[in-house]
């Protein structure tokens, strides 16, 4: 399993964001987006690879909620597989909320990253889905549309 969790750089009071992936798409996303929008506390990112098992993933996935005290959201890449799977187990089992999307992309991570400061947990929570939805673009289409307009 590949991990990227600084339990060093927890800022209390911010929610914490927990990607989960088959592979190394979390962490990639993590360092995307650190490229992009600099450094993120309370940020852990899991790929599940194939030599692991689902209680080890499943054990580091309640850790990480854990140390963020319920206060995190969780983002995973593929309703279904694994990670969803071990969200939703996790969700169940616990009393406190646990707020989750399937089909995480860049954009609806960095918008989570941007507004956990000043929002609340579901507003954050709403505005990343949005974010990621409208994050998705067909360029092909789009600029067949561009050229179509600039010939008439």
């Amino acid at each position: 399993m590949k991990v990227r969790f600084d339990r060093e750089n927890i800022e209390p009071g911010l929610t914490g964001i927990i990607l989960l992936s088959h592979g190394p798409l979390a962490p990639a996303i993590l360092e995307t987006a650190e490229m992009i929008i600099g450094n993120q506390a309370n940020v852990a990112a899991f790929a599940y690879e194939p030599a692991d098992t689902m209680d080890g993933f499943a054990g580091a996935v309640s850790e990480a909620i854990g140390v963020f005290n319920g206060d995190a959201i969780v983002f995973t890449d593929l309703c279904g597989g694994t990670p969803s799977n071990i969200v939703m187990y996790e969700a169940l089992k616990n009393d406190r909320p646990l707020y989750a999307i399937a089909g995480v992309n860049l954009p609806m991570f960095m918008e989570a990253c941007a507004l956990r400061a000043v929002g609340p947990v579901e507003t954050v929570l709403a505005e990343a889905e949005k974010t990621g939805r409208l994050g998705i673009v067909n360029i092909t289409e789009q600029t067949k549309r561009h050229k179509e307009a600039a010939s008439v």
